[in-house]
């Protein structure tokens, strides 16, 4: 079978990708996305992303757009623009009549640009950089380029995103585009595949979603009653198990084991399917929670899913948290529109482990924290928030702000609304 890849772009640079994915009709099969304005993106991604088996965008800006809007819940890479494609519009501004020496540039890292001058021997004074790592908006880049342009720093704007083009062209400003090359879009073709031909030897794993009651309210109602709504929860769970094609065991007097495969049970459609489940809450007045583990054999994803049983356990409402067999931890999930966080079960990354050291709070707080930050992209939280997050108490959450703050790794930029206790809360930043 076929990879789907799934082309999101705008028209120029999808054409180019259109013409390289014909050396893969034996391997993959495309679907293009056209956009030409970048709030269309969100709406193209949310609508075809079960349709396919990964995402290749065109480039970065369409990719960090979806991201940083959550949208993306798959598999996705871009194509860069790197180095090698800079020889080539160099060559078209000089045939251009226009001087090379002089110029802004945006999206390529200032690293890349500058190894590319010194094998062209052209001096890097006069050379202006604004690399992805330095962009926070796509809107900054035509005020970059015209300003340089027109205070007589650059002779031409050198630039990856069309519609910049197009307001520098009528601003006046001499402009040239940045393509992707065709060895980077083979490459990143390649890519896309190799990522869906991975995710699908995942899918074969097995999964385990273990399920327990565990409101006690449900076992002050009378025996008939009790009964009665067991059997009704029982039957519902059964239901799911079928539509995950699964084999359902009850577990003792309040859990149940749903035996089945990642593919089935995947991160991308639990909380859909799942949301139907915790809606029972309201209902039957039952409250569970849920552990979903993968593993490569039986033994490793009921592990995986019992340590993830142990996270849901600890919220009030009904939820459910996953364990993959990196050691990854997802949730909670309580509701097909929640966004979950993935974090680290053991923290193994320096940076996370320093701020801990030196703050002297858990690492898996501080991990818990950028994942939140990376995956959210908000880095602005209050106590009530960091609470939620993390699963502690207002106190806890108060104590760990406290401590970012002392450490330098938070600033406080305002306050809201009040705490139970009579108190404002502190708005802070976290800077990690």
């Amino acid at each position: 079978m076929k990879i789907r890849i799934g082309v999101i772009g705008v028209f120029d640079t999808v054409e180019k990708i259109k013409k390289i994915m014909k050396e893969f009709s034996n391997q993959a099969e495309a679907y293009y996305f056209v956009y030409s304005k970048k709030e269309e993106i969100i709406d193209i991604v949310k609508n075809n992303q079960n349709n396919v088996d990964v995402l290749l965008f065109s480039g970065s800006f369409p990719y960090l757009y979806a991201q940083n809007n959550n949208a993306i819940k798959m598999p996705a890479v871009y194509v860069p623009r790197i180095a090698s494609s800079i020889y080539d519009v160099l060559w078209k501004i000089r045939d251009r009549k226009l001087d090379y020496t002089s110029v802004s540039i945006d999206v390529i890292e200032e690293k890349d640009v500058y190894e590319v001058l010194d094998t062209l021997n052209i001096p890097k004074e006069n050379f202006y950089v604004r690399s992805n790592s330095e962009m926070k908006n796509v809107d900054e880049l035509f005020p970059f380029h015209y300003n340089l342009w027109k205070t007589g720093k650059t002779s031409v704007a050198i630039t990856s995103n069309c519609k910049v083009k197009k307001r520098l062209v009528e601003a006046g400003t001499p402009v040239a585009r940045l393509y992707p090359t065709n060895s980077s879009i083979r490459e990143y073709i390649n890519k896309a595949i190799y990522i869906a031909d991975v995710e699908r030897i995942k899918s074969t794993q097995t999964a385990i979603q273990i399920v327990r009651i565990k409101d006690d309210n449900i076992r002050n109602a009378s025996e008939y009653e009790f009964l009665k709504l067991k059997n009704h929860f029982e039957a519902i769970l059964i239901d799911y198990t079928q539509q995950n094609f699964g084999s359902f065991f009850p577990f003792g007097n309040n859990e149940y084991l749903i035996f089945t495969t990642r593919g089935a049970l995947n991160k991308k459609s639990i909380g859909k399917k799942f949301s139907k489940i915790i809606e029972l809450e309201k209902e039957l007045n039952i409250v569970f929670a849920s552990g979903i583990g993968y593993g490569s054999t039986v033994y490793k994803a009921e592990i995986n899913a019992r340590i993830a049983l142990s996270h849901a356990m600890k919220k009030t409402a009904s939820s459910c948290f996953i364990v993959d067999e990196d050691g990854e931890i997802s949730g909670p999930i309580s509701s097909c529109d929640e966004i979950d966080i993935s974090y680290k079960l053991f923290v193994t990354e320096d940076r996370i482990q320093n701020i801990a050291n030196e703050i002297n709070i858990s690492p898996t707080y501080v991990a818990k924290i950028k994942s939140i930050i990376e995956q959210t992209g908000k880095d602005v939280m209050d106590s009530e928030e960091i609470s939620n997050y993390l699963s502690i108490s207002l106190r806890s959450a108060r104590r760990i702000i406290n401590q970012f703050l002392d450490g330098g790794y938070a600033k406080v930029i305002g306050k809201g609304r009040q705490s139970p206790t009579g108190r404002p809360r502190r708005i802070i930043k976290i800077e990690i």
